[in-house]
């Protein structure tokens, strides 16, 4: 998704005309949309922005909250919000060592109302766990031996990482919340022991429970069964080779594109993040000048909720599919360009085909032939492009950068030279 401002964006010739789209108020402390965003990722004092972003911030806060998240290396751990409430998380625990080891402690983490203020988040285990910090009553985990005031440049994170820490390393000095589980700990470790071990003797025979929420973000499990599993299995040892490991190719996209095609980037195996980066240049009809701010929404596909809290006020969106991924064309049809519809009715789009240095590939294409598959033509492309009403169809290769000029060259013209929209004829009655 990219979003163009030029400096002559106040002459009227450029505003868009009745929009249905949502659009966020006016700053009115001058701010640009660029800098306000990057004040979103470094968690602003939401009680001094206007108050018609409150909910924005804060649904971009989360999001942030959980990207950091995922680039930590959490041993054993699963967290993903809720569906239906951003604010709340569920998790499950996996004990790999200590007293608790073996044991699958399933847990709801809540942040404040206020969040990103509010203090610290709450924990609370579903599941029963006989521990110093826990609240024999409520399941509630103490925060306070961790994180004695919760300040502003804490990480959810950090949160859950203390879980873990708190679960495999039980130390008696802390502050218990638990007296019984504390003065056993203390006085007779053996017992204490067998009343940890009896935790997770319980916490498995309740691994296959039914949901305790209707949630669809849930985390469930169902029993190992070796004709379903083992070919699954089998496939995660299985070495992989770099082709396989590459997506839809948009972040490699936006990546060559911000770093000029820098050798030392493209030889990495994995792109780096690529989100939210702003590059300049001039429009080659006339020399005005443009910034083409690009954010890349790949790896959101999973958060429906949120992704779209990025769409307002975009002036043209890139829909990108692999052509040699067949199901990652169908999802343009059936997936993307409905969503950006519904929330951005008139917004141009230019629906581009990546990896198309791959189409040509042997192991690629044999790979695909035996699931009776074969590479996305450019015949193919084009045709769905003129169904869904797209603007254009471009293909690329971040990797070769064949045609990548082509692809943002013609959103630029996309999002200052929007396509008119085609008049419907009145019937006039005589």
């Amino acid at each position: 998704m990219s979003t163009i401002k030029g400096d002559s964006d106040k002459d009227e010739n450029f505003k868009r005309q009745g929009s249905f789209r949502k659009l966020l108020p006016t700053n009115t402390n001058g701010e640009s949309q660029l800098s306000m965003s990057v004040k979103m990722i470094d968690r602003p004092n939401i009680s001094q922005t206007n108050k018609d972003y409150v909910v924005f911030l804060q649904e971009y806060n989360i999001l942030s909250e959980y990207n950091m998240l995922h680039t930590q290396d959490l041993k054993g751990i699963y967290v993903i919000p809720s569906a239906q409430n951003s604010l709340v998380w569920f998790g499950v625990q996996f004990i790999r060592q200590g007293i608790y080891q073996g044991g699958v402690f399933r847990f709801t983490l809540t942040l404040p109302e206020n969040f990103p203020d509010g203090g610290c988040p709450k924990i609370v285990f579903q599941t029963h766990v006989f521990h110093p910090l826990v609240n024999p009553e409520t399941g509630e985990l103490c925060t306070t031996w961790g994180f004695i005031e919760w300040k502003r440049n804490n990480r959810v994170w950090q949160l859950i990482q203390y879980i873990t820490k708190v679960l495999t390393k039980v130390d008696t000095r802390m502050t218990p919340i638990n007296q019984e589980a504390s003065t056993l700990l203390q006085n007779n470790f053996d017992q204490f022991r067998e009343r940890a071990k009896e935790c997770v003797r319980k916490s498995l025979n309740q691994v296959y429970n039914p949901p305790a929420f209707e949630d669809p973000h849930y985390i469930t499990f169902s029993p190992y069964i070796p004709e379903l599993h083992d070919p699954v299995k089998q496939q995660i040892y299985e070495s992989k080779t770099e082709e396989e490991n590459r997506a839809v190719g948009l972040s490699w996209l936006v990546v060559v594109l911000t770093f000029n095609g820098n050798r030392t980037i493209l030889e990495n195996k994995e792109p780096q993040h690529a989100d939210n980066k702003v590059r300049c240049g001039r429009r080659r009809s006339c020399g005005d000048p443009y910034t083409l701010g690009l954010f890349d929404t790949a790896g959101q596909e999973d958060y429906d909720r949120l992704r779209p809290l990025s769409y307002p006020q975009t002036d043209v969106f890139l829909v990108c599919f692999s052509v040699v991924s067949p199901s990652s064309f169908e999802n343009v049809k059936e997936k993307w360009v409905p969503e950006i519809t519904h929330h951005c009715q008139r917004t141009p789009f230019l629906l581009v085909g990546t990896q198309i240095d791959l189409r040509d590939d042997v192991a690629t294409t044999e790979k695909l032939a035996k699931n009776k598959q074969k590479p996305i033509s450019a015949e193919q492309g084009e045709k769905l492009a003129k169904e869904l009403k797209a603007v254009k169809y471009v293909e690329c290769s971040a990797l070769t950068q064949k045609g990548l000029k082509n692809v943002f060259d013609e959103a630029i013209l996309a999002a200052l030279e929007p396509p008119e929209p085609v008049k419907k004829r009145r019937c006039v009655l005589l």
